[in-house]
């Protein structure tokens, strides 16, 4: 399946409310976005700025636009990314128009979900969920560093949510994917088994055309 999902889910000594505080304000938001290295505030709702992964020595940086799309205090919020991947080999590649034919086609998109859970009047859950896309010719690229790189992401919003709230935090494991189980006919299939069985057992008659 095309992209990578991030998921963390957090229990934070907390109330619901203190923490709604905190995700609903935008730039405490993207002080604590893994991968975001600089950000200037637009509106209410809207950051800009780079984000930015390091390849070995080789630092990759790209342009990046945040919108906070949904709120619906004090438990909910949903927001957007768009990254242009082509700036990151602009200054790698000097070859005029195929570099400006990567960089237009070659996008990052985000989509995060924030649900807020109570737990207790002082303890909330929190589930963040990040799925990330590519598109263009930089695709398998960009997925494959971002698959790599989940782990550091992970720990990284966890150390800088702990530092922010100044709050113990448990990390809770990751939920494992449902597999759907898979719907079988048995009487169905014990009819189709006996048929099979009886003609195995029928003895071979030749018709008179036959030697």
């Amino acid at each position: 399946m095309r992209g990578v999902r991030i998921v963390n889910h957090l229990n934070i000594k907390k109330p619901v409310q203190d923490l709604w505080s905190f995700f609903s304000n935008i730039e405490k938001f993207a002080s604590i976005v893994p991968s975001v290295i600089e950000y200037r505030m637009v509106d209410e709702t809207t950051f800009i700025g780079k984000v930015g992964v390091t390849l070995g020595k080789i630092p990759v940086r790209s342009k990046l636009t945040f919108n906070i799309t949904k709120r619906e205090a004090p438990l909910f919020m949903a927001a957007e990314g768009v990254s242009y991947l082509g700036e990151a080999v602009v200054s790698m590649k000097k070859s005029g128009k195929e570099t400006a034919e990567v960089n237009k086609k070659s996008v990052g998109r985000i989509t995060t979900t924030l649900n807020l859970i109570v737990i207790s009047d002082s303890e909330t859950r929190v589930e963040f969920v990040a799925d990330v896309f590519a598109e263009g010719r930089l695709r398998k690229i960009y997925e494959s560093i971002i698959k790599f790189k989940v782990p550091l992401f992970k720990r990284q919003f966890f150390e800088s949510l702990t530092t922010e709230l100044g709050t113990p935090i448990e990390q809770l494991p990751e939920p494992e994917a449902v597999v759907p189980e898979m719907k079988t006919d048995e009487p169905q299939k014990r009819k189709l088994k006996n048929f099979f069985k009886r003609k195995n057992k029928e003895p071979i008659v030749e018709s008179a055309g036959e030697k």
